[in-house]
């Protein structure tokens, strides 16, 4: 009545809705949602996808992979890589590489996640959390087909065994795999509501396309130049 926009609060069967096909069931309208995920010919194409950008990756950034390795040893002399189970799809268990950016013995006794400003994090640490440098090592990940370049951020199984306790929807984000970076990576950031972060992960599920996977990494740019707030 008052001629003004309106901003309406999404739900995740909202956005389900908004990508679904108008069909009719006898003399009656209605809507046909698809099963969440990725059609098999589309899957192969964004496996080949894959294994050319992350290949492309790790050539391109080898230099950086034994600056980091150096300057990891020389500032206390522990392993330069952590492995950590993580979930892709199907919520299929991994082990996702990465550069260790905290103290050996805490990350080994304290599982619990990432705070602002944490002290188990060294001062390499710092610098490659916030650049997103310690990420890298998943380009091995990628390669060996356990992520995606493009895909939801991998959770810990414990996590999302607690979250989909009272947002069974959660689940749906293991319908594909895993991924570097993501439309909840780049609308959002670390500590982005998980809701949030399902509802990006979910509008980039039901609009999957090539396209969108070179959007996402072109937007993933930005992202990296402007630094992580997880330090």
């Amino acid at each position: 009545e008052l001629g003004k926009d309106v901003y309406i609060s999404s739900k995740i069967s909202d956005i389900q809705l908004r990508s679904s096909y108008l069909t009719q069931d006898e003399d009656s309208i209605c809507f046909y949602c698809p099963r969440p995920g990725i059609s098999k010919r589309a899957a192969v194409v964004k496996r080949f996808f894959d294994i050319l950008i992350s290949l492309i990756g790790l050539i391109f950034t080898s230099w950086i992979f034994g600056l980091t390795a150096i300057a990891i040893k020389r500032e206390d002399g522990g392993p330069v890589f952590y492995r950590q189970d993580r979930c892709t799809k199907e919520g299929r268990v991994f082990s996702i590489l990465k550069f260790r950016s905290m103290v050996e013995h805490l990350e080994k006794d304290n599982f619990h996640i990432t705070e602002h400003e944490d002290d188990r994090i060294t001062k390499v640490g710092h610098f490659i959390r916030r650049t997103k440098i310690d990420e890298l090592p998943q380009l091995i990940n990628i390669l060996r087909g356990d992520m995606s370049v493009v895909g939801p951020r991998p959770e810990r199984p414990e996590l999302i065994e607690e979250i989909v306790q009272y947002v069974p929807e959660y689940r749906f984000r293991t319908t594909v795999k895993a991924g570097l970076t993501g439309y909840a990576q780049v609308h959002g950031d670390y500590h982005t509501d998980f809701l949030e972060k399902l509802r990006w992960d979910m509008i980039y599920i039901e609009n999957y396309s090539i396209l969108l996977d070179l959007k996402i990494i072109l937007m993933t740019i930005p992202t990296l130049l402007r630094g992580s707030s997880d330090v």
